[in-house]
């Protein structure tokens, strides 16, 4: 491949036989200008031409942070850009804690994007994101005045035939702590819609790129609340309507009005509700058809599982997992991404988790109108959290 006629030292705004220090610097540089230029200036065509620009700098970066390929450039050789791409193109995980063995392991593996932003651990994330910096990894400090809560991950790597996006999605945090003690659920897709999807998305976190309307992906603050209503509705105008939630807390009052007329039109309602819940179930005219339940165990409930069972249209039913709560904080205030589940396979996990949940007669709690809570005791001595349990073994062991 030709060299442009503009130095890959001009790119970078330094000297040609500059060291890796002063590359790294120079790099790390160019890319916040890029930011300020693109969140200054955006536009449909800024937009492309910022995309473009950091594609040169990131290629310019590929060689010349590389020994053997700076080089062989030096030398007056023509070096491919490709051959500066490792195998694993681009890695963009989105985490809301600052966990150390994730941030050792994105360390090693030097992710270009990071986002680092929790409450409390303000301080803990600043180091960690200069030690991230200095080993070259692009990180983005969250979504001005917005709480980033979503759990992503996403990696473009170079298969035998092309580019294949390869993205985790999940109701829990990436951190190696609580993944002990938390009931949580994830995917892990190479679906294109889903890989497209999370690619405008992060683009648009990163300030590369506008919000869409995503055909996979509900996202807060702007497109969750009025899906979720629309979907409500839709459970509504079926006839036949039937939904079931689990979640951590149910405290929105909007959305709690909005379940409170699809079971007086009605629809019938099962919410698994671990924490806080401001509805009153089973009221005479109010919520006849909506019953709440909470299982307290060893683990700490903590999935995001929303199933509509005309989503889809009539009969056929639409299921998300994802990180948000029915809170106002949630919906209003906070980056959440919920994804659709398509595969049959996973859906009849998630299904299986929802019945498991629904049926346990040990770990359950009852909620009434009065919203006393009741200890649930019934013969079937179903323990969700152990039967969850049994049935992955029994898939382990084939």
């Amino acid at each position: 491949m030709t060299q442009p006629k503009t130095t890959l030292y001009e790119n970078l705004s330094i000297q040609p036989g500059a060291s890796r220090s002063e590359i790294d610097v120079a790099y790390r540089q160019a890319l916040k200008g890029l930011e300020v230029e693109a969140l200054a200036h955006y536009s449909v065509e800024t937009g492309g031409a910022v995309d473009l620009k950091r594609q040169l700098l990131e290629k310019t970066y590929a060689v010349l942070s590389r020994p053997d390929l700076k080089s062989r450039y030096d030398s007056g050789e023509s070096v491919p850009f490709a051959a500066a791409l490792p195998e694993a193109q681009r890695s963009f995980p989105k985490s809301r804690l600052a966990d150390r063995e994730a941030l050792k392991t994105a360390l090693r593996d030097k992710p270009r994007t990071k986002e680092l932003k929790a409450r409390g651990d303000e301080a803990a994330n600043i180091e960690w994101a200069r030690r991230l910096e200095d080993r070259g990894v692009h990180v983005v400090y969250g979504v001005m005045g917005l709480k980033t809560h979503c759990k992503l991950c996403m990696l473009v790597r170079r298969d035998q035939d092309r580019l294949r996006r390869y993205a985790h999605m999940g109701t829990g945090n990436y951190n190696h702590r609580t993944a002990r003690v938390y009931e949580d659920i994830g995917i892990i897709t190479a679906n294109p819609q889903v890989g497209d999807d999370l690619a405008h998305l992060f683009n648009h976190l990163t300030g590369y790129g506008r919000e869409i309307e995503y055909d996979t992906l509900l996202v807060a603050p702007d497109q969750l609340r009025p899906r979720l209503e629309a979907l409500i509705d839709g459970e509504i105008a079926s006839g036949r309507g039937r939904i079931i939630m689990k979640m951590n807390a149910l405290v929105d009052a909007p959305m709690i009005e909005k379940l409170y007329e699809a079971s007086q039109a009605g629809v019938d309602i099962d919410l698994i509700v671990r924490g806080q819940c401001s509805l009153r179930p089973g009221v005479p005219g109010l919520s006849d058809r909506i019953r709440v339940r909470s299982i307290v165990g060893r683990f700490l409930e903590h999935s995001r599982i929303f199933t509509f069972f005309n989503g889809n249209g009539p009969g056929e039913r639409v299921t998300y997992i994802g990180s948000a709560d029915l809170m106002s904080r949630n919906l209003n205030r906070r980056v959440e991404v919920m994804v659709r589940i398509d595969d049959r396979e996973s859906q009849h996990r998630v299904d299986e988790i929802i019945d498991v949940g629904l049926d346990d007669d040990r770990l359950a709690w009852t909620l009434d109108g009065s919203g006393v809570w009741t200890k649930r005791r019934g013969p079937a001595a179903i323990d969700s959290q152990v039967r969850l349990q049994d049935l992955a073994r029994a898939r382990t062991n084939g």
